[in-house]
């Protein structure tokens, strides 16, 4: 009972060695793969970092600053004291004394010898007040610069899943074409070597025998075509997702459906969620922004400061020196500092002026990119609707190729026509299979457009 139980068992085991599994790689998973292994995908995810930081350090202009400045000094020939000794001005008799009095009597130090160490120790904390905008702008200009990063990152992962999207449904093309080419290629073969026997019979002319080679020719040279389109696809693909395309299965279908195509609300949402569109309005505020902040640069702006310094000093090595508390002083300084531009010989002026510009053409370049995004947008509608209605046109003669095709093979086989029309019926059914699979490619490349312009991609 065991064994038998082990049984199936040890039959997998067996064959497993023989078996070939092939891994599947959907349309998501190699956008999500191209994206990840991109490098000007991550060259943006580091710029996007690096925006952050920017404007990190412009809201830090914002706070208090503490500046420390410290130095030791040690003199090899310090200045010497003024000290007046005892009978500097000579000595005078008293009545008191027989012997003459000293005058001064006594030694009198009036400024000491100076130390040979210098210590200094200044710690400044700094504020600003008011800076007529100019801060502010300056955390505007970042923010906007941030935002533009990470549109612009938007923008490349949208562009790779565009190009991946485009690459794989080539691949899935090219492939499904050369395996119903070569299925053609192998029924002209049959037509071709048929027509060579009833020729070598004397049943048909040589005229017949060079047309079916000439259409045996015409099917190998689209064979070979679609052969180097795949393997150029595939290549690509490889390179965008990292993957060996060539041993993996594409699972994801053409798709076949008709999505809502009101065109208003499309260019709405194009208009709202094109990446490129939305960098140029927070251009736009960028531009405004930098017009404040050199505003607040021109003259007859003026800029306040609080400054609260402590500032010390002293002689005597800390500590280690006798008495050396008597040679360090402390203080503590407020201050209100101003700066203010009175002239800058039309600078400013023109500085404003560049940013208006900056502004017009901002502005200028919105303008453009809506008209041209809303007739991209009505385009790739087009593109669209008449790319589905063309697919089912093509479906509905697929769909009759295959019927005549099985009239023609139970004709075949009760000998009402000939082995030949039997095949030339075949050969009708792969044609309408490769129209019909062109006209879905197609119908795809313009989805991909609409999903594009709208980002709707992934």
């Amino acid at each position: 009972m065991i064994c038998l139980r082990l049984f199936p068992l040890l039959f997998f085991i067996l064959l497993a060695p023989g078996m070939v599994f092939v891994e599947e790689l959907s349309l998501d998973r190699a956008v999500e793969l191209a994206i990840t292994r991109s490098g000007e995908v991550r060259i943006r995810e580091m710029e996007s970092r690096k925006a952050e930081y920017a404007l990190n350090e412009a809201k830090s202009k914002r706070l208090p600053r503490l500046e420390v400045q410290g130095s030791a000094s040690l003199m090899s020939n310090p200045p010497e004291g003024i000290k007046i000794t005892k009978g500097a001005f000579g000595y005078a008799p008293t009545p008191q004394s027989v012997a003459p009095v000293a005058f001064p009597d006594q030694d009198y130090v009036i400024i000491e010898d100076a130390e040979n160490t210098y210590f200094k120790l200044k710690a400044t904390l700094s504020q600003p007040i008011f800076t007529s905008g100019k801060i502010n702008a300056g955390v505007e200009l970042a923010s906007l610069e941030r935002d533009i990063s990470r549109g612009e990152l938007e923008a490349v992962r949208l562009e790779k899943a565009r190009d991946t999207r485009e690459v794989y449904y080539s691949v899935l093309f090219a492939e499904n074409s050369v395996r119903l080419m070569q299925e053609a290629e192998k029924v002209l073969i049959q037509i071709t070597q048929d027509r060579e026997t009833s020729f070598d019979e004397g049943l048909i002319t040589r005229e017949e025998v060079l047309e079916a080679k000439a259409n045996l020719a015409g099917i190998v040279g689209r064979k070979i075509e679609s052969k180097e389109g795949l393997r150029q696809s595939r290549e690509t693909l490889s390179y965008l997702t990292g993957s060996n395309v060539k041993e993996m299965e594409l699972i994801t279908p053409f798709h076949t459906e008709l999505p809502e195509l009101n065109v208003e609300k499309l260019k709405e949402k194009a208009i709202t969620r094109f990446p490129e569109l939305n960098i140029l309005f927070k251009r736009l505020r960028q531009a405004l922004a930098d017009r404040e902040l050199k505003k607040g640069s021109s003259p007859f702006h003026p800029e306040l400061f609080l400054d609260l310094t402590l500032d010390i000093t002293g002689g005597r090595v800390p500590i280690v020196g006798s008495n050396w508390l008597d040679t360090w002083d402390a203080n503590l300084i407020l201050s209100i500092g101003t700066r203010l531009k009175v002239f800058d010989s039309g600078e400013s002026k023109a500085k404003l002026a560049s940013a208006d510009e900056s502004i017009r053409i901002a502005q200028e370049g919105i303008k453009n990119l809506i008209e041209g995004l809303e007739l991209k947008v009505s385009s790739a509608v087009e593109s669209v609707r008449t790319g589905y209605y063309r697919m089912k046109e093509k479906e509905a003669h697929k769909e009759l190729a295959e019927e005549r095709y099985r009239n023609a093979l139970l004709s075949f086989q009760n000998e009402l026509i000939t082995r030949e029309e039997e095949r030339w019926a075949k050969v009708a059914e792969i044609t309408a299979t490769i129209d019909l699979l062109l006209v879905q490619y197609q119908y795809e490349k313009a989805l991909t457009e609409l999903y594009y312009l709208t980002g709707e991609l992934y």
